[in-house]
C-alpha cells in the first residue's frame, strides 16, 4: 500500500463499503489512523477494535499484502472469506484459501474497485459509530498508563504525551525492537504514510557487540 501511494484510493473504498481498516506493522500510515473506519496496526499488540473486528469479520480483503502467517501479523482465524490482492501469483492460496484474488498495483485495482462500485455508497454509519465506540472503551481503559504521574516516568506516558506534542503530519517516529514496538504501534496515532517507519522480526537494535 504504502509503495503504491493508493492511500486516497483505501480511504474512498473503506468509506464505499463502510469496512473498518487494519494495517500490518510495516503498512502503519497506509490509512489515516484518525479516520472513523480506522483499526490501527497490528503487531503482537494492537488496539482493541482491531482484535475485536477482526474476530467478528466474515470476509477479509487483504490489499498490498502478503497474507503470511507470522507472530506480528493480524492472527486471521480460519473460516474467513479471503479476498486477496497482491502482485505476487505465488502470494494466492499460500496461507490462506483465497475465495477471489486480483493480481495488480494496489493502487490501480484500487481504482478499478471504486469504479465498479460507482456511487452505491453504504449510507449506514452504524459500523464507524461502532469502531468509536470500541476505541473510546479502550483508551478509558489505558488512560491510567497513558497519563501516570509514576517515577520513573513509564513508557506509555511517554508516547502519549509526545503524540499530543508534536505535528504529527510532519514527524517520523521509528522504534527500538522488542517491547517498544508493541507499545508504539497500538498507542501512536500515525496520520500521513512514511509518518512510521515499523518492522519487525530483527533483534539488530537490541544486540550489543564487545
Amino acid at each position: 500500500m504504502l509503495y503504491s501511494g493508493a492511500t486516497k484510493e483505501l480511504v474512498r473504498f473503506s468509506e464505499l463499503l463502510q469496512a473498518p481498516v487494519l494495517t500490518t506493522n510495516t503498512g502503519k500510515g497506509a490509512f489515516p489512523e484518525n479516520h472513523p473506519l480506522a483499526l490501527g496496526a497490528f503487531v503482537v499488540s494492537a488496539p482493541k477494535m482491531g482484535f475485536h473486528f477482526l474476530k467478528q469479520a466474515d470476509c477479509i480483503i487483504g490489499v498490498g499484502t502478503s497474507l503470511t502467517r507470522n507472530h506480528w501479523a493480524p492472527q486471521i482465524s480460519s473460516g474467513k472469506r479471503i479476498v486477496h490482492c497482491t502482485l505476487e501469483a505465488a502470494d494466492i492460496n499460500k496461507e490462506f484459501a483465497t475465495e477471489a484474488a486480483v493480481l495488480g498495483d494496489a493502487k490501480l485495482v484500487l481504482e478499478a474497485l471504486i469504479a465498479e462500485i460507482g456511487t452505491k455508497k453504504r449510507t449506514s454509519e452504524d459500523v464507524a459509530a461502532e469502531v468509536q465506540a470500541i476505541r473510546k472503551e479502550w483508551l478509558e481503559e489505558w488512560m491510567p498508563d497513558l497519563t501516570s504521574s509514576e517515577v520513573p516516568i513509564n513508557q506509555y506516558r511517554i508516547i502519549h504525551d509526545l503524540m499530543h506534542a508534536v505535528d504529527r503530519e510532519n514527524t517520523i517516529v521509528t522504534h527500538d525492537s522488542g517491547s517498544p514496538r508493541e507499545q508504539l504501534v497500538a498507542f501512536w496515532q500515525c496520520l500521513v504514510p512514511g509518518g512510521y517507519l515499523g518492522w519487525g522480526k530483527a533483534r539488530s537494535l537490541a544486540t550489543a557487540s564487545g
